[in-house]
């Protein structure tokens, strides 16, 4: 097999996307991060990619765009330990590895070989997608609209407590508020956000992100703790999602904690339907 390394997103792009799309479910996660690079963006220091071949045919491949956490794509087990193996050698020792529970989990009994100082935890992520919406019988009172500049504030204090609440592996960041400010007045700038709105206060946001050919995916889904069980984010959703497939978009994905059945109930009532699952790895190094 061959290990081929590149920090140019623009052609791994194109040497990986046909072979992966045939599997899209499993690989939407790698293909919604190459996607979500608009062509003319700089590169970013931590950009790593990797593709593995096999009797010239593409078995596999790895990305990384935030330093220290490679995604794998869907590939066979022996495929995978190759993939980790040149990893380790060439590009360097990940703190985080995440891809489709298939192929993570033919890496864990390897995990203290490869990682001999880890302190490792195991999450469970559950992938979903929607093409047809159900909206919710009950319409709670207020309106979607997007989120302004001047809600930038508020829903920068509601994305770290979404981030710290959900363990997401930046949630130490100290610089974490800074970059999360950041990514959030992007996104309203990109009218990216949405807010589910009551009496004129904003009661829940939702986002949309890596968006790609084969859909948007929904994120940022947050309702604070004493605005929660009144169906606010599920008609947010739900109304969002369809706005979403209103303007072309072919699907809409989002990822959950698979140990939170409430919010994988909510989802599926709306219309989301489990695809597969996936793993991140967390506290290797």
């Amino acid at each position: 097999m061959q290990f081929i390394q590149t920090s140019d997103i623009y052609n791994f792009r194109e040497t990986v996307w046909e072979s992966l799309i045939k599997n899209l479910m499993p690989n939407n996660m790698f293909l919604g991060m190459l996607s979500a690079r608009m062509p003319g963006e700089e590169p970013q220091p931590a950009d790593r990619f990797a593709a593995i071949l096999r009797a010239g045919e593409l078995v596999g491949a790895v990305a990384q765009t935030i330093n220290g956490r490679p995604v794998f794509s869907a590939m066979p087990a022996e495929v995978a330990r190759f993939a980790l193996t040149e990893w380790l050698a060439h590009v360097g020792r990940p703190r985080t590895l995440f891809g489709p529970e298939q192929t993570i989990a033919e890496l864990l009994p390897h995990v203290p070989a490869y990682f001999p100082k880890a302190n490792l935890k195991i999450e469970k992520m559950m992938s979903y997608e929607l093409q047809k919406v159900v909206m919710p019988a009950n319409r709670p009172g207020g309106k979607l609209r997007f989120a302004e500049a001047a809600d930038a504030d508020l829903l920068v204090e509601w994305a770290v407590r979404f981030t710290i609440d959900c363990h997401l592996p930046e949630s130490n960041s100290p610089s974490l508020r800074d970059d999360l400010g950041k990514k959030t007045r992007q996104s309203i700038e990109n009218r990216k956000r949405v807010i589910w709105e009551v009496n004129g206060t904003p009661v829940s946001m939702a986002g949309a992100i890596r968006p790609a050919p084969f859909g948007d995916s929904i994120a940022w889904v947050y309702t604070p703790d004493e605005l929660r069980g009144k169906g606010y984010a599920s008609q947010l959703v739900a109304e969002y999602s369809q706005y979403l497939l209103d303007q072309g978009s072919p699907r809409c994905l989002l990822f959950t904690d698979a140990s939170n059945p409430v919010s994988n109930a909510i989802y599926q009532r709306i219309g989301y339907q489990h695809a597969c699952d996936f793993l991140l790895l967390l506290n290797l190094s």
